[in-house]
């Protein structure tokens, strides 16, 4: 099953730069590498994460923060290793950082009006980006695309994973 889903999904990236399918994960910064941008505590976690696919979910519905969590532990199950996850709190929202803490393995981190993340990834709330090991942007979800009940971020991360990635990483 996993190879037919590789060739369902070269085969789909064919259609797309055939201009024959509509590429929902499109973005402007495609194949870019991501923006700096710092914590409070002055960390820069996308650097921490150089070497591993990442997965960036910018919410603070608890119920999607579930459901990245249910997909980081699948893909453990999975034998995938080196994907990273971290979910940006939206500003305003800091009271239900600890909450969202409390309910994943990976590292939740506050976004504010002064350190404007979101706005540095040119991404809104309840979006998804996937970045390849050399820290390119290869997929940015939004709206129903970046429902984590379907299979969508999952294909893309397996896309990355296997070298199926639209960049051109050759870390590996």
């Amino acid at each position: 099953m996993g190879r037919l889903a590789v060739l369902f999904t070269v085969v789909l990236q064919l259609l797309v730069v055939a201009g024959y399918v509509y590429d929902p994960f499109d973005s402007d910064f495609r194949c870019q590498v991501a923006p700096e941008w710092t914590t409070a505590n002055g960390t820069q976690p996308m650097l921490a994460t150089r070497g591993n696919i990442t997965v960036v979910l910018l919410s603070w519905s608890l119920h999607r923060v579930q459901q990245l969590e249910r997909l980081r532990t699948f893909l453990i199950r999975d034998r995938k290793p080196g994907v990273s996850f971290m979910i940006i709190n939206e500003a305003g929202y800091d009271w239900l950082r600890e909450r969202l803490e409390s309910e994943v393995n990976f590292p939740v981190y506050q976004d504010s009006t002064s350190l404007g993340i979101y706005d540095k990834l040119h991404a809104n709330l309840n979006e998804i980006l996937l970045y390849d090991r050399c820290g390119q942007l290869n997929y940015h979800a939004r709206g129903r695309w970046a429902s984590l009940n379907r299979h969508h971020i999952s294909t893309g991360i397996r896309q990355i994973y296997y070298g199926y990635g639209e960049c051109n990483c050759t870390e590996s």
